[in-house]
Parts: structure tokens; C-alpha cells; sequence
């Protein structure tokens, strides 16, 4: 995909941060694309020594026969390892074209370092890496990448940490908390019928707890955390917990419940097999005002 592709701002540090992401994913697709190869090349060598094992009175035609079709067989292999390293490539960029168009949204005069931090931090895996990055897209930038690996590599001191962060670190952290409830609702969005979900409020208390730390940063943040809360939390599971908003900036509100377990979909009561989702339970059968069971006798309890 190129840059003029991907509705990133037109700006010159967002550019060199969009390549260097393409460098790193084509750098681990080769590696990929290495360890694969390795692996078809040892399966056709078994299939060769398997073929010599149990024909070892093969004519040269017969040989010749099955080099050809190994040939065919390692050039399919390669030809569809290749279409899904493609799609592996182009699922990354988009995954993280879209995180830094979503970020640098949330503030306008920070957009150039916000966008392009995202995207060669994905890049950035190696304390070579970070020098090579640090000199070509400068200490602004630099900073927020460490940052932001810090906090994700020391996430149980994350209430110490994050309070010295600079404001784009807080802001990318924001996006991340955002991004996370986005794919937990996906994930509620995609359960069949038949499927059971369940979580505990004590989680939801922690997302927002984590949460906290970064208000007041940006409204357009906060707004967007707040969203995408209630969306998931009060609307889609009925949690009983939403954030609000007052003059001092979001707080969270709690219904009281008999559980502190989220059932989705909610259970239904034990005793109301008037209900679906009883199937474990027997049908109540029509009773006569007489006491007795319509078409048979009085029942027995």
C-alpha cells in the first residue's frame, strides 16, 4: 500500500514513519518466509525418501515422474506461502494505519508525533532499532516510543509510571484502552446463539481505573473512551456500569446487582421455563381448572 493510500495527514515525519513500518513488516515476513521454506523443502525431502524407501526399484521415468510432481508440489507451496505473507503484510499496515489516523485525531497539534510514533514503534524491536529510529525521526518522537514499550513491558507498575509520560504517550495509551473494548466487542458481536459469554464488573472497574489516569488529556479522547464504555459496557452486555460526564470530567456510575459476574446472554431465571434458554428444563403442561392436566390426570407433585 502506498502512503498516498493510507488518508494519513501529508506530512514529512508521518511519511518516513509509514516507510520504516514497511521496512519492519518486510523484514519479519522474510523471516517468516525463510522458516516456511525451510519446512516445505524438509516435508518434500521425507516425501523423496519415502518414495526411494518403498520403490527402490524405480526406473528412471518413474524418478523423473516424481521429481517433477515434487516440483510442482514445492512451486504451489511457495506460490500460497507468498499470497499469505501479501495479506499478512497488508493486514498489518491497515491494522496500524488505522491506530495512527485514530490517534492523531484526538489532538490536532500533536498529530505528526502521535501518527508517527504508532507506526515505527510496530518497527521498533531492538535497541539497535531504536537508535537507527531515534536519529532519523528525532527526540519527540524517540521518547514517546519508549514510553509507550516501557509501559507495556512494566504494565504492573503502570499507576506509577504512566503519571511522568508525556502527553502523547497518554494519548496513545488512551487509543490502546479504546482499540481494546473495540475488539471485546467484536468478539460479543460475533457469539452464535448458542454461545455463552461472561465477565467480571472487578475487569470493567480496572479498564476504567486504568482509564482514569488519562483523562483531561484530550476531550476528544475522553468523549471517544467514553463511547466506546457505554457501547460495550452498559448497551451490548447491560453491565449495569456507565461513564458519565460532569464539570470535573468522567466518573463511573454502578448499578447494584446480585452478581458481580456479566452473563451474555443473561441467564434466565431457573424457575421461569416460561422463558427461552431452559431447554434443561421439563415444559409445564396445560392444566385444567379442575387441577388436572387437560387429556390426562391430576398431576403429581
Amino acid at each position: 500500500m502506498l502512503f498516498r493510500d493510507t488518508g494519513l495527514p501529508d506530512k514529512e515525519l508521518i511519511k518516513k514513519a509509514y516507510t520504516r513500518l514497511q521496512e519492519g513488516v518486510r523484514n519479519d515476513l522474510d523471516l517468516n518466509r525463510t522458516a516456511n521454506t525451510k519446512n516445505i523443502d524438509q516435508q518434500l525431502d521425507a516425501m523423496k525418501l519415502k518414495f526411494e524407501r518403498q520403490n527402490p526399484n524405480a526406473s528412471d521415468a518413474e524418478r523423473d515422474k516424481m521429481k517433477q510432481q515434487l516440483k510442482q508440489i514445492r512451486k504451489n507451496s511457495l506460490d500460497q506461502l507468498e499470497q499469505q505473507l501479501a495479506g499478512v503484510e497488508q493486514k498489518t499496515l491497515n491494522i496500524m494505519v488505522r491506530k495512527a489516523k485514530f490517534v492523531s485525531k484526538m489532538e490536532p497539534d500533536s498529530q505528526e508525533v502521535l501518527a508517527a510514533a504508532v507506526l515505527v514503534e510496530k518497527a521498533t524491536l531492538t535497541p539497535i532499532d531504536f537508535i537507527d529510529m531515534q536519529k532519523d525521526m528525532g527526540e519527540d518522537v524517540a521518547r514517546v516510543v519508549a514510553e509507550f514499550q516501557h509501559l507495556k513491558k512494566y504494565d504492573e507498575r503502570y499507576d506509577v509510571l504512566i503519571h511522568g509520560m508525556a502527553k502523547e504517550t497518554k494519548l496513545i495509551m488512551m487509543s490502546e484502552l479504546i482499540n481494546d473494548i473495540g475488539k471485546q466487542l467484536q468478539v460479543f458481536n460475533g457469539l452464535t446463539p448458542d454461545q455463552q459469554a461472561k465477565m467480571s464488573r472487578d475487569t470493567i472497574r480496572d479498564n476504567f481505573n486504568k482509564a482514569s489516569a488519562l483523562f483531561n488529556v484530550s476531550p476528544t479522547a475522553d468523549y471517544k473512551y467514553m463511547e466506546a464504555f457505554n457501547a460495550l459496557y452498559d448497551k451490548k452486555i447491560d453491565a449495569g456500569m456507565r461513564v458519565e460526564r460532569d464539570e470535573n470530567g468522567l466518573y463511573l456510575t454502578e448499578e447494584e446487582r446480585d452478581s458481580e459476574i456479566v452473563h451474555f446472554p443473561p441467564l434466565q431465571a431457573a424457575n421461569d421455563m416460561s422463558r427461552p434458554g431452559n431447554s434443561d428444563l421439563p415444559p409445564v403442561p396445560p392444566v385444567g381448572p379442575d387441577g388436572k392436566i387437560k387429556g390426562g390426570n391430576k398431576p403429581r407433585y
